[in-house]
């Protein structure tokens, strides 16, 4: 019982993932960094659809896209923002 009632409380729970994190992060390689810089900016896609809160990304289509074009891709919005047109 004392362990769901902590998983009822949002300190615990943030702290956990917060542990689990560093963890994984602890088993990351940590190869040399690369000097490859990004060049500038030569395209921006806005939202134009409805106001609402982002639920999901495709993040395997828009990785092929992206090495179709040899381009990087940068998604701004994280999963639970709110995104209006023109975002």
């Amino acid at each position: 019982v004392s362990a769901t009632l902590r998983l009822m409380q949002v300190g615990p729970v943030v702290d956990r993932i917060a542990r689990d994190s560093f963890r994984v992060l602890g088993r990351m390689p940590r190869g040399p960094r690369g000097d490859d810089e990004v060049g500038p900016e030569t395209a921006r896609v806005v939202y134009e659809g409805r106001a609402g809160v982002l639920r999901d990304v495709n993040t395997a289509r828009l990785v092929r896209a992206a090495r179709r074009q040899g381009g990087v891709l940068r998604v701004i919005p994280r999963i639970g923002d709110f995104v209006v047109p023109g975002t």
